[in-house]
């Protein structure tokens, strides 16, 4: 049987990372902690108990109907685990970007595309967020605006909040200001196609790729509506879902100093705010430190979550269609 699994963190080292994270790699800041990632050359390793030193993937292909629950499906003889959960910092601001849909993806071969959601953890005053378009645009406004560096100025600009949440689904432009920390739950794939950098250059003074025109197909061009606070999608109980994704949903636990968390069938991640500890239902238990993710296999069930002074637990969890994987 399956138990709560933890996974070393992998550092990626950004141009505009901050050094909350940890020291930089080879002169360059860390932006970046992949926390649950299923991505081939960046793939989360086992940190704990008898499976500890398996990768996801090799956990996902020996016990699939046991982590998958509900998602599993018994024709697949691969399985993908749906969510890639990152820790990002900025000390300068992310370039403007875009990520393309399922539809835009798979046409190019790739098997889906990058919807993702902020969790603002913290931020420097002032600091603020890019999302969405504040008005319709066609490709050649978007081509002059990033011709005359004026990019920015198109887009909805909030104020970067702790607590909220902001929904960031594919098609949308999109940038993360400096001096923010955030949790990012997103679909498992990297690909980002960058619109504007805000004249910034590498290591030998070239200015970093722009991909313009690919860019422009997997924009979308309608105003993308969005009041500055986080919407509650549900509240029940100790737990506030905020964003409902047709792909994943993100939730609040709320510890006081006790909560159960149920996995309904399906995998679930806990990345507890606090220093917290996890009980399964037999009784096995696990420290957690703050920003540390558990992925909690549908098998088990359900789990409790304590922390002394009581604290939050952010909960992400597949939509139940987002098994990815390839069929017999």
């Amino acid at each position: 049987m399956l138990y709560p699994l933890t996974f070393h963190p992998i550092h990626v080292a950004r141009i505009w990372g901050g050094g909350h994270i940890a020291p930089p790699k080879d002169g360059i800041p860390v932006g970046e902690s992949w926390l649950v990632s299923p991505l081939a050359g960046c793939e989360s390793v086992v940190a704990n108990g008898r499976l500890k030193g398996q990768t996801l993937g090799q956990v996902c292909n020996e016990y699939p109907k046991e982590l998958f629950g509900q998602l599993w499906r018994k024709e697949a003889c691969s399985q993908i685990f749906p969510l890639l959960i990152k820790l990002i910092d900025t000390a300068q601001p992310l370039s403007v970007q875009v990520h393309p849909d399922d539809r835009y993806a798979r046409q190019h071969g790739e098997p889906n595309g990058k919807s993702e959601a902020w969790y603002i953890l913290a931020t420097q005053p002032g600091s603020t967020v890019l999302l969405g378009l504040r008005e319709a645009v066609d490709d050649e406004e978007i081509r002059e605006a990033v011709r005359s560096g004026t990019l920015p100025r198109l887009l909805r600009e909030l104020p970067a909040i702790p607590g909220e949440c902001y929904h960031v689904p594919a098609g949308e432009m999109h940038s993360v200001g400096s001096g923010i920390q955030l949790i990012e739950v997103q679909q498992p794939s990297d690909r980002t196609f960058r619109l504007y950098d805000w004249g910034r250059t590498d290591a030998e003074g070239h200015p970093r790729e722009l991909h313009l025109q690919q860019g422009l197909e997997a924009v979308s061009s309608s105003p993308y509506p969005l009041d500055s606070s986080a919407s509650v999608v549900q509240e029940r109980k100790n737990t506030t879902q905020l964003v409902a994704d047709p792909h994943f949903t993100i939730s609040i636990l709320q510890l006081s100093p006790r909560a159960e968390l149920s996995t309904d069938g399906v995998p679930v991640v806990a990345i507890p705010l606090c220093q917290a500890r996890i009980t399964t239902q037999s009784g096995d238990s696990l420290a957690l430190a703050p920003l540390q993710a558990a992925l909690i296999p549908a098998s088990v069930g359900g789990v409790y979550l304590e922390a002394m002074s009581g604290g939050r637990v952010l909960v992400a969890t597949p939509a139940r269609q987002e098994l990815r994987g390839n069929t017999l």
